[in-house]
């Protein structure tokens, strides 16, 4: 209705500095239907928070773990690398699992992912300890995030001439520029 009514608004939040929209707040089914009847396609990246960690570990931290959940982060398989390791019965539990990680206290972080990626998970452990332990750390990578998708790559797009918006971790374009984006 907002829409209908030519009531729009985008704001950077304070909090984690993502740009809040009519659209990214909409809800997921109406969202479809809007880039259904617009033409347009949505490109986003495959377990984006966890590239994003990859990306800012320190080059110090070594270890096997470390290395292969760098390279399955990069890859955008390590959800299904993580399914397969641990018998989950789909994608879908083992993107939940993963989340946990970012988002539960360290205290709790589930000991089949610390079998997993021990020495990834003490550096999260530490650095939840040292910079708090109260979403500090999603809210690192959502800032990591917003100055990704919002000040690099909206940016760049809108410089080549081409219409988009973000949303999080995604970037919203006509399918006649699909290849091109």
């Amino acid at each position: 209705k907002r829409l209908v009514n030519e009531d729009l608004y985008a704001k950077r939040n304070e909090t984690n500095n993502r740009l809040d929209t009519n659209f990214t707040n909409m809800s997921s089914i109406i969202f479809e239907r809007y880039k259904s009847d617009n033409d347009m396609v949505e490109l986003d990246v495959s377990n984006n928070q966890f590239a994003i960690l990859s990306y800012i570990l320190p080059k110090d931290l070594k270890a096997d773990d470390v290395d292969i959940f760098k390279e399955q982060a990069e890859l955008g398989t390590l959800y299904e690398y993580v399914q397969k390791e641990l018998k989950l019965r789909s994608r879908e539990c083992a993107k939940e699992l993963l989340i946990c990680v970012l988002f539960a206290s360290y205290r709790v972080l589930d000991k089949r992912v610390k079998r997993l990626f021990p020495n990834l998970c003490e550096w999260i452990k530490d650095w939840k300890k040292e910079n708090g332990d109260d979403g500090a750390f999603p809210i690192m990578l959502q800032k990591k995030e917003s100055e990704i998708f919002i000040d690099g790559l909206m940016k760049k797009v809108k410089l080549r001439g081409y219409c988009c918006f973000t949303r999080h971790d995604s970037i919203v374009v006509s399918k006649n520029n699909e290849l091109a984006v």
